[in-house]
């Protein structure tokens, strides 16, 4: 069986590579075992392979349009077996936030641009952990930032969590967060935007505002950086964490040596990973914060 999910993942990878790594630097240190040779990779079957799995995964998460203060593409995967549900089950949903690869208008390049929805199609993880995964697309230009009047797409996503919660079988208490690079930035604005919303987080490669981390200091955040990365220096990474310890909380930090920018490939591989973000539950309201303000933060360039 995890021999059948490595080969899902590589599959997938290669499929999205070009978005993937649109956000790396052609010297980072990050692992090739999901990568076949570039001869391989030149070849009419393996680039029609290639668009098959892409083809695949798109049938998997489907498309859709919300509007809310802006038109907000997204694509959504339902749990295995919705449709044979008797509707007395809640799922969890996990909302996905690509890096500046997955920026565009196609609701496509949203895909490729964050590695954990494709880590999340793989049969065994999504027969383990059944959940919606959220995966919405920011536009050219734009970034996910908590400043709803700056760059209203975090709100949107938030505003379709919302509707989510209204309109799908989703549990309340299991909405959690991930991103990578932007999408990290992205992360660590959720969670300051609306601190009441989220059972876990987990930010990579990103940044946020150290005065805000008192507000979401009740939510577990396991925070991911590569050692080496030069796009977004690991100190803005340590920094919220610090903030967040200071606070009286007690984040999980991974920092891989050697790793750089590209460093969610190896964080969505992490053994446990999953089973950590899962086991998650939001707190109980005597000890959350109300939702309030949008502080800013700055999104990776």
């Amino acid at each position: 069986m995890k021999r059948i999910t490595l080969l899902f993942a590589a599959a997938i990878a290669l499929a999205l590579l070009p978005a993937l790594l649109h956000d790396q630097q052609p010297d980072r240190r990050v692992p090739r075992w999901h990568v076949l040779s570039a001869a391989t990779t030149r070849s009419a079957a393996a680039r029609g392979d290639r668009d098959g799995r892409l083809r695949m995964l798109t049938r998997l998460y489907k498309a859709h349009e919300f509007k809310g203060g802006v038109t907000l593409s997204y694509r959504l995967l339902e749990p295995p077996g919705l449709e044979a549900d008797d509707g007395g089950s809640k799922y969890p949903l996990v909302v996905c936030l690509h890096g500046v690869g997955g920026r565009g208008e196609g609701n496509l390049r949203n895909l490729g641009g964050t590695y954990a929805a494709a880590v999340l199609a793989e049969p065994a993880l999504r027969e383990k952990h059944p959940c919606f995964v959220l995966v919405p697309q920011c536009p050219p230009g734009r970034t996910w930032s908590a400043r709803p009047a700056a760059a209203p797409h975090l709100a949107a996503v938030l505003q379709l969590v919302d509707t989510l919660l209204k309109d799908r079988p989703v549990d309340p208490d299991r909405v959690y967060v991930t991103g990578q690079s932007m999408g990290g930035y992205g992360t660590w604005a959720a969670l300051a935007a609306r601190p009441g919303l989220f059972a876990a987080a987990m930010p990579v490669c990103g940044g946020g505002d150290p005065a805000a981390a008192a507000r979401f200091k009740h939510v577990p955040v396991w925070a991911f950086h590569g050692e080496r990365d030069t796009t977004v220096r690991p100190e803005q990474s340590q920094r919220m964490i610090a903030a967040l310890k200071a606070a009286g909380a007690s984040p999980k930090y991974t920092e891989f040596p050697g790793v750089g920018h590209g460093c969610w490939l190896q964080t969505y591989t992490t053994p446990g990973v999953w089973d950590w973000l899962f086991d998650q539950r939001r707190p109980k309201p005597t000890t959350r914060p109300a939702d309030e303000g949008n502080p800013t933060t700055r999104p990776a360039d």
